[in-house]
């Protein structure tokens, strides 16, 4: 906790304010000590959920002390310090006083007080040099001498010698016996201790003259080792065989020699066990789970009432476990403030400004795309984005560093997406008319498994739905890549669609989002046989847009014969969810799992 307090001093000289870095006072406010001082809990944490909300980099201490008023005597250990030395010390006994008010008298929090005195008599020492020697103090010069003075500290605790755990050195241990040992650090040099001779007298004068020499230190320790478990009845040996990090990982002698000398006829039995973190060496098993009758009702749950959509079914077929931790359990990710844009957001504000434009001039208007209208809007695109990102950053975040290039980056791929469009509009023979944006899909299906129906809603949010002529046009803008292998339908030699290849590529989520929006989209419109499904991807606009299609054909229209095996395949694989064969496990090529942390 201190750490943090000293952290947050340097991060108002870091960022040159006066507000506080929300990841240095979210810290402060999860601690044990701050969160015991508050009446209400749940202050707390509706405080933590506002702060995400609004994405708080920076928050004012007058906005923290109107939601934690218990905080306000503390004002001074939050706030920038003016002079470090005075403001220091006269902050952490404000500190110490409040914590000691509030601990006194309850007895569980006899250790906290016993931490809090020695903490208070490792400051009283730093600020009586202090005053012997006042010299000016910045933030870092305050913390490295407070380090120094609190590091001396040492905490001594009084157990009970006949009951429990003891815990000692392997000297204190003389002349003690013990039923039950459990021995620690077995390692070579570390149990013996490696000897390090300092003598200037060589080893053969030492042992003409009965000098002490290094057998004699090590076997004196032996003696020791051996008088220990001389009467012991259960001994628990522990070493280090991993290696890493420069360690020894070779086992000490001591647990060679009684490998040897024991005798399991006198009744001494051994058992050896290894813990790692590498599965092969623990031979423990990858974390799955078994489709049973209760994950059967989850999952009926979730396709009748939630729905599969394009990212929910990508996340299947790239790791079945991490489709159960996100979609079956619910686990979301944990939210957090957004400093630098995220490319999630990066993507979302250049949507929120193209359906803008094109639901304010075109499809609220009826009228087909115009290039003159969009030059003019072309204009005001650096103020209709500024507008965007302001719902979410405030003036100053972006306007310099990371958040800055993401800006212009995003500001350029608008204007180059605004010249494709026009140069689309003007090589177009047939108007193009706007029919949707933001068009939500949602079509119910029914599929069997083991006689049984059950249903499915298929969902997903299409970017935009256009008309060229009698062609309907399915489009969705991704700020990402997008070429045109992602999008390319896998074919067997034959000619017929591998539909099934096209499920187990990783490399063909694009294929399958596209497919779906087609699939719903023909069966909540059969008055429609005409229509495409492509993506428009902001990084090579000038491939412009990249429809769905197969390797023998150039039209690009999706046919009847590729949504009905599409279909066939998708009811396929999610009939196999619900095989008591069927186990939700990690999938070791998965690169983008959220959840298994494998």
């Amino acid at each position: 906790m201190t750490s943090n307090f000293l952290k947050m001093k340097l991060n108002f000289q870091k960022f040159n304010n006066s507000t506080l870095y929300h990841k240095t006072i979210l810290r402060i406010l999860d601690h044990s000590y701050i969160s015991s001082l508050i009446k209400d809990p749940l202050v707390i944490n509706q405080l933590e959920e506002e702060i995400l909300e609004h994405n708080l980099v920076f928050i004012d201490w007058n906005f923290v002390v109107d939601k934690l008023n218990e905080l306000e005597q503390l004002s001074i250990v939050f706030k920038r310090w003016d002079d470090a030395s005075k403001d220091g010390f006269k902050a952490f006994e404000i500190l110490i006083k409040k914590f000691h008010s509030f601990f006194q008298n309850k007895k569980e929090f006899e250790t906290e007080l016993e931490i809090l005195y020695h903490f208070s008599q490792s400051i009283e020492r730093f600020e009586k040099i202090w005053k012997r020697y006042p010299n000016q103090l910045d933030i870092k010069s305050f913390k490295r001498l407070f380090y120094q003075f609190w590091q001396n500290e040492s905490l001594s605790f009084l157990g009970n010698p006949i009951n429990g755990i003891q815990i000692m050195g392997i000297l204190e241990t003389r002349l003690l016996d013990f039923d039950n040992l459990i021995i620690a650090g077995m390692n070579e040099g570390t149990l013996p201790q490696s000897v390090i001779s300092n003598s200037f007298i060589p080893y053969d004068l030492k042992k003409h003259h009965d000098l002490p020499t290094d057998e004699d230190h090590q076997a004196v320790f032996a003696h020791h080792f051996y008088r220990l478990i001389q009467r012991s009845k259960n001994i628990t040996m522990i070493f280090n065989g991993n290696g890493e990090a420069n360690s020894n990982s070779e086992k000490s002698r001591y647990i060679t020699q009684l490998l040897n000398e024991l005798n399991p006829a006198a009744g001494h039995t051994i058992e050896s066990f290894t813990y790692s973190p590498d599965d092969a060496n623990s031979q423990t098993k990858n974390t799955g789970y078994p489709s049973t009758e209760k994950i059967h009702e989850k999952l009926d749950h979730y396709f009748s009432e939630k729905g599969l959509s394009p990212s929910a079914l990508n996340k299947l077929l790239q790791c079945p476990l991490d489709f159960y931790y996100r979609y079956i359990l619910e686990m979301k990710e944990n939210n957090q403030v957004e400093e630098n844009i995220e490319s999630s957001t990066f993507g979302t504000k250049i949507h929120d400004v193209l359906e803008d434009i094109f639901r304010t001039n075109f499809l609220v208007k009826n009228i087909p795309l115009q290039a003159e209208i969009l030059r003019k809007e072309k204009k005001n695109l650096k103020k209709k984005l500024t507008e965007k990102y302001l719902d979410t950053f405030s003036p100053e975040e972006i306007k310099y560093g990371q958040n800055r290039l993401s800006f212009e980056v995003s500001l350029d791929f608008l204007n180059r997406f605004i010249d494709g469009q026009t140069a689309e509009i003007e090589k177009s023979k047939d108007p193009i008319f706007i029919s949707q944006l933001e068009f939500p899909f949602k079509t119910e299906m029914e599929f069997e498994t083991a006689g049984k129906k059950r249903k499915i809603v298929l969902t997903g949010l299409a970017d935009r739905i256009d008309r060229v002529g009698n062609l309907i046009r399915i489009i969705d803008y991704k700020s990402g890549k997008c070429d045109s292998e992602k999008v390319l339908i896998p074919s067997e030699k034959n000619g017929e669609y591998d539909l099934v290849k096209l499920f187990d590529s990783d490399k063909k989520g694009y294929a399958r989002q596209l497919l779906m929006y087609a699939l719903m989209y023909s069966k909540s419109n059969p008055e429609h046989p005409n229509y495409t499904a492509g993506i428009i991807s902001m990084i090579n606009l000038k491939d412009w847009l990249q429809n769905v299609r197969t390797d023998d054909e150039s039209d690009p229209k999706i046919s009847v014969e590729l949504l009905n095996q599409f279909e066939e395949e998708l009811m396929a694989r999610v009939s196999l969810l619900y095989s008591p064969d069927f186990y939700f496990e990690h999938n070791p090529s998965s690169k983008y799992c959220e959840h298994c942390n494998q």
